[in-house]
């Protein structure tokens, strides 16, 4: 079977559309029923040539451990540097029913006064 151009450009266009369909209901999900915990930044994955660099992390909810990742912008990373990321402590989003539906937040700090995050996390940021 032959593939012409123009099949080639619907099939990317349809590929596309899937990935922005995904991430816009993911974060409606979200956006319905969250709960937060805190989070925390282990490794880097992907960034090779122009591919974007990921920020993995790892929460835990009712005594199970989540995995997520979230895009970093690769300035960022190279202005504050790898140190800056790994092994800090993040407030994280995760959805009621699917808590691997995460959004990891990297702008509010964690209080270092905060050190028991409830099993169940909490229904808003514990924050003043």
């Amino acid at each position: 079977m032959k593939i012409t151009k123009q099949t080639g450009t619907i099939l990317v266009c349809l590929v596309l559309a899937f990935f922005i369909f995904r991430t816009l209901y993911r974060g409606l999900l979200l956006d319905s029923c969250h709960r937060y915990s805190i989070a925390r930044a282990i490794s880097f994955s992907g960034g090779g040539g122009n591919a974007g660099l990921t920020l993995d992390y790892t929460f835990v909810y009712n005594n199970k451990k989540y995995e997520g990742g979230t895009l970093l912008d690769k300035g960022d990373f190279y202005r504050k540097g790898e140190s800056y990321f790994l092994n800090r402590r993040y407030f994280v989003a995760f959805h009621c029913g699917d808590p691997s539906n995460s959004k990891i937040d990297l702008e509010k700090a964690v209080p270092d006064t905060i050190v028991v995050v409830p099993p169940d996390g909490w229904k808003e940021l514990p924050l003043d």
